[in-house]
């Protein structure tokens, strides 16, 4: 590799005389004002032309000139900018600071050793197509405004825990950088900071953000996930925060205890709200052994990094209580809590639901049912893990009831809405406890998977054959046995396809406003409720968790069915 060398050094300092003070093997220097340090300066700006071919540079801590010796402390403005060929720079630990536009335009370069820089200018590495990946030195506080602008090729960076801001377009246009973990430093994130990363897919905002400028992620075409720990009252926000984005497309996960909030807050309400689960102290997504440590730090040095969120179990303090809820959720898989009950022999299962916010009636690509609507459900439930059987109809009502399609495990099919009603009362009775019909929120929520929703066309995969029995593959329009085919993320089965199932809420077409616990329009002048999941005779498209039926009171269609909720 050809190092920095001049052999128009001449030349140039002929011809620059008054661009810098002296020169000392092929770098230019200006003596700063203290008189004992100097700054690299002008070293292309002014001759470009005489400078191909050098292709790395090292910067000394120390320079000897006339009998002094100077220490090197700064990269002036624009020093290497343009620098047609250079691939490789170094700089000495005692540079603290590089100027404005000092790499601008150094399209070949793609090795930097920052040594211990704690200050960047204006645009200092803007349009460096080489540069793949940056390591940014701790102590730096800033990343200033458009300093990695246009740098197409960059995908991994890694940020100081020092880290305050992020100004103005500071990543403008990286379109390879899929992802970056932001500090708990941070405190503010400027107008269209992360503008046009177009490969962006995920990005976390740290508790430690007080304020976001308007359109930070503008033309991130990719992006699908933001996970914010904060209340939205902690984080002063542009109210065109999320302009340039299609925002049907992107989820933002909130702590729960938080959703309500995010959902009566704008700009926030224009994006999906979910929420994540208790446990995920970090706010990362993932339940894991990062969320027992925090804990463990609040608890034995009374760090506070993740405020409320070390609160698990919501009772108002952080205590051992936490930490054990996220081992039983580690321990035991994750798995969804179970509950069984026997009538006459016959066993079911009911499958918890934890409460959480989502969007409903959210599909994809703008496919959405008209006036799609964030809601919030502020309490646990259970479900049925799979439709009522016509072996549990018989214990419970016994009646002797033929159905249109027989079989124990099958679905009992050809109900009306009153005969669930019907079947629910008798069951209370023998139970003593207070099933009832999901509503249509709480049947949407447990189809999409809840708080461990991967975000499916349908319950449990994008993939209906593998989820559901539906008009093309179920051999005839024929009905099969429940949990023939796999379940969904909470583990429970033919939420898409088999049978259409009763919901608790009259029907009417939705409104968009945000809604908490919604239990269906208080009109109840048309007689008709509402059926969700599609059926054994339905095509794919009325089999999506998001779509949205209804059917007459009294109708006893052969393709109508339901399950339990208990709470």
């Amino acid at each position: 590799m050809k190092k920095f060398t001049f052999l128009l050094l001449g030349l140039m300092m002929m011809t620059n005389t008054s661009a810098y003070d002296f020169m000392v093997d092929g770098l230019a220097y200006n003596i700063n004002e203290d008189g004992t340090t100097v700054s690299v300066t002008y070293v292309t700006y002014y001759n470009l032309l005489n400078y191909e071919g050098v292709t790395e540079i090292d910067v000394p801590a120390k320079v000897v000139y006339q009998g002094n010796t100077y220490t090197v402390t700064r990269i002036g403005d624009f020093a290497f900018n343009c620098c047609p060929d250079l691939q490789k720079i170094s700089l000495a630990n005692t540079v603290a600071s590089i100027g404005m536009r000092a790499f601008d335009n150094c399209e070949k370069l793609d090795d930097i050793n920052l040594g211990s820089v704690k200050e960047f200018g204006y645009a200092s590495f803007a349009y460096d197509k080489a540069l793949q990946s940056i390591t940014i030195p701790e102590g730096v506080e800033r990343i200033d405004t458009l300093l990695f602008n246009g740098c197409i090729s960059l995908s991994n960076v890694n940020l100081p825990i020092t880290l305050k801001e992020i100004q103005r377009s500071a990543f403008y246009g990286c379109k390879s950088l899929t992802s970056i973990t932001l500090p708990q430093s941070l405190r503010s994130i400027e107008e269209a900071a992360f503008s046009t990363c177009k490969n962006l897919v995920s990005i976390k905002i740290p508790l430690s953000v007080e304020s976001m400028g308007q359109k930070v992620f503008f033309g991130c075409d990719s992006l699908r996930s933001i996970y914010s720990c904060s209340a939205p009252s902690g984080i002063e926000v542009d109210e065109n925060l999320f302009d340039g984005l299609d925002t049907t497309q992107v989820r933002l996960y909130v702590p729960m205890r938080y959703a309500g909030d995010y959902i009566a807050s704008s700009p926030w309400n224009h994006v999906l709200i979910f929420t994540l689960a208790e446990e995920d102290v970090d706010g990362d997504g993932v339940v894991s052994s990062v969320d027992i440590t925090a804990i463990y730090n609040w608890l034995l040095n009374g760090d506070d990094t993740f405020g409320s969120t070390l609160d698990v179990n919501g009772d108002g303090i952080c205590s051992s209580v936490d930490i054990t809820m996220i081992y039983n959720l580690l321990l035991n898989g994750g798995l969804p809590g179970v509950e069984e009950f026997d009538v006459g022999g016959i066993t079911f299962k009911m499958v918890k639901v934890k409460k959480g916010a989502f969007v409903m009636g959210a599909g994809r690509n703008g496919e959405n049912v008209t006036n799609f609507h964030n809601v919030t459900l502020s309490r646990d439930y259970y479900i049925g893990q799979t439709e009522v059987t016509q072996e549990l109809w018989e214990a419970v009502m016994g009646d002797g009831r033929v159905f249109g399609f027989p079989g124990a495990n099958k679905p009992a099919q050809g109900l009306s809405w009153n005969d669930c009603n019907a079947f629910i009362q008798k069951l209370n009775t023998l139970t003593g406890r207070n099933f009832r019909l999901p509503t249509e929120a709480e049947w949407e929520y447990a189809a999409r998977g809840g708080d461990k929703s991967c975000g499916y066309l349908y319950s449990g995969s994008d993939n209906l054959d593998s989820v559901g029995w539906y008009a093309d593959n179920s051999q005839g329009y024929q009905l099969h046995d429940v949990a023939t085919k796999a379940p969904n993320e909470l583990g429970l089965y033919d939420m898409s396809g088999s049978v259409s199932e009763w919901c608790s809420d009259y029907y009417k077409s939705y409104v968009a406003e945000p809604q908490l616990d919604p239990t269906g329009p208080e009109d109840h002048s048309v007689d008709s409720h509402v059926v969700r999941g599609g059926a054994f005779n339905s095509p794919y498209y009325n089999c999506y968790v998001r779509t949205h039926s209804h059917a007459a009171t009294s109708q006893a269609g052969y393709y109508l069915g339901f399950r339990l909720v208990l709470q």
